[in-house]
């Protein structure tokens, strides 16, 4: 189905992970290292230039384009309406259609005035990570302009990084986001945040540096960080660290923040 002549679509121009921090161990060179934000280098190169880095490079060179499409678009209190997520090329920040993969996402939106539109995001470790920095989601707010939140659906988030794709099959995803004037000609203070299982973690691979890793092997944080165990085996999943359980199923939250600018046409894009 087409969208309605009120849909209005947004490109995410920044995209930054916060939640859970990703902890490389990588055993042939004694590496336990938190790669999120900061660069790794190995015998004197350069590993990694860190994972919020490496997204920030493919979503300015437009090699890493999310969009959400709000259809109808609606700023007022009580606004409903559908919220879906596309994998798209893009030729510039403005002008998208929907890539190979196409719809990510789909679920029901609805619109605030006043008040926070999603506060109550789960299993947030609230701790220090390896680097020194805590995680800080986004918890948009309505002012003077509106904000909105979806109602929880699975999602498959696609990130680009500089070795290839990491595909994350998250449960219960929310997206919510603040408009950013009368317009919506962006929205700002946004956050996605889902839940990974662990046997998906499990299922996952990613090249970074060249060199194949498992993700919840190798990548998220196994006990800790709050006992001091960021790597290496599991031993429990009951908190107040960033390796929980929901839904009776042991995994980690997930929490991105983004910002996201309105686009020129959505006629591309078909539910």
């Amino acid at each position: 189905m087409l969208p309605s002549e009120d849909a209005v679509g947004f490109r995410m121009d920044s995209l930054e992970l916060q939640h859970p921090h990703f902890i490389l161990e990588y055993s042939d060179f004694g590496v336990c290292e938190d790669i999120t934000f900061d660069e790794l280098g190995i015998l004197g190169e350069t590993f990694t230039e860190g994972i919020n880095t490496e997204i920030k490079v493919n979503v300015d060179d437009l090699e890493l384009n999310l969009v959400q499409i709000l259809d109808p678009i609606g700023m007022s209190e009580g606004d409903e309406g559908d919220a879906l997520v596309f994998d798209s090329e893009c030729t510039d920040e403005t002008s998208c259609e929907p890539a190979v993969n196409g719809e990510l996402a789909k679920a029901d939106f609805t619109v605030s005035e006043s008040g926070t539109c999603l506060t109550d995001i789960p299993g947030i470790f609230a701790g220090e990570w390896p680097d020194g920095r805590t995680s800080n989601p986004n918890t948009p707010s309505a002012g003077d302009v509106a904000c909105y939140v979806s109602d929880n659906t699975p999602m498959m988030l696609t990130l680009e990084l500089e070795s290839g794709s990491l595909e994350l099959p998250l449960q219960d995803v929310q997206i919510a986001a603040r408009f950013d004037d009368d317009h919506a000609t962006a929205i700002h203070d946004g956050v996605i945040i889902g839940f990974l299982t662990e046997a998906d973690a499990d299922d996952a691979d990613v090249n970074i540096g060249d060199v194949n890793f498992n993700v919840g092997e190798d990548l998220l944080p196994a006990d800790g960080p709050g006992d001091g165990v960021a790597c290496h085996g599991r031993t429990h999943c009951d908190g107040p660290d960033a390796r929980v359980t929901h839904n009776g199923v042991c995994g980690w939250w997930f929490a991105l923040n983004f910002n996201a600018l309105r686009l020129a046409d959505v006629s591309e894009y078909e539910d």
